[in-house]
């Protein structure tokens, strides 16, 4: 073996490792509610069009955050909506965002 073959694998493995990683923060409750994706993100994860997405927020009240960079939604939201984590505590609203939440909606 050559040592660029060598490399390569140790490269693949290193990607492979990572990629893995990856989906056990996904699965860790206390990370994934910090990770905000954009809506293109979460409709590919649900395997929907961008339009049935924004339909899915409407309907099943997933909340879109509005930051700097354009509007994110909690990917802990989309998980639960899924089924692929439980949501142990309901968040209760408070006041605040539910007057938000309905002056979004006029």
């Amino acid at each position: 073996m050559n040592i660029k073959s060598i490399i390569d694998d140790i490269q693949q493995s290193i990607i492979l490792l990572q990629e893995r990683l990856d989906e056990l923060k996904v699965l860790d409750n206390e990370t994934v509610r910090d990770i905000l994706i954009t809506r293109q993100e979460a409709a590919d994860l649900l395997e929907v069009s961008l339009r049935q997405f924004d339909r899915y927020c409407n309907s099943y009240g997933i909340r879109k955050i509005t930051t700097i960079n354009g509007v994110r939604i909690s990917k802990r939201e989309i998980l639960i909506h899924m089924g692929v984590i439980q949501d142990s505590v309901p968040q209760a609203k408070t006041e605040f965002e539910s007057i938000i939440q309905q002056s979004s909606r006029l």
